[in-house]
């Protein structure tokens, strides 16, 4: 598969991630456990996607650092490598943002979830 052909299958999942990411977790508890599954059943697909995503990135910087003039400083030729991985880094980049981001979601969702239950119980409820 290229990466081209990677981005193109991958490209609609990441999508439906950052949209899930970016609604507001509800303060219902029932409704907050209905987006957190949803959030988590998202997390191993993304860590997958992920791990392919730095697969691509590794491969294409073996692949470019090869056909960089060796006769350069090595600082341009990490610039000059950079550059030409940019595409590959850059969707790397938005997976890692999003991996981030369901593992803060989660996070954010059991802190409210805990605050719920405590507000329940100090009531009574």
């Amino acid at each position: 598969m290229t990466f081209e052909e990677f981005i193109s299958k991958h490209g609609p999942e990441i999508h439906t991630i950052q949209a899930l990411l970016g609604k507001r977790l509800s303060d219902n508890p029932v409704t907050l456990v209905q987006q957190l599954t949803e959030i988590e059943s998202w997390a191993s697909r993304l860590t997958t996607i992920l791990a392919h995503g730095n697969s691509f990135l590794d491969e294409a910087e073996y692949q470019e650092l090869q056909a960089i003039d060796k006769d350069k400083k090595a600082l341009e030729r990490e610039v000059e490598l950079r550059a030409r991985v940019v595409k590959q880094r850059r969707f790397r980049d938005i997976l890692q943002g999003c991996a981030d981001s369901v593992k803060h979601k989660i996070s954010l969702g059991q802190s409210i979830m805990r605050a719920n239950n405590s507000e329940s119980q100090k009531f009574g409820t």
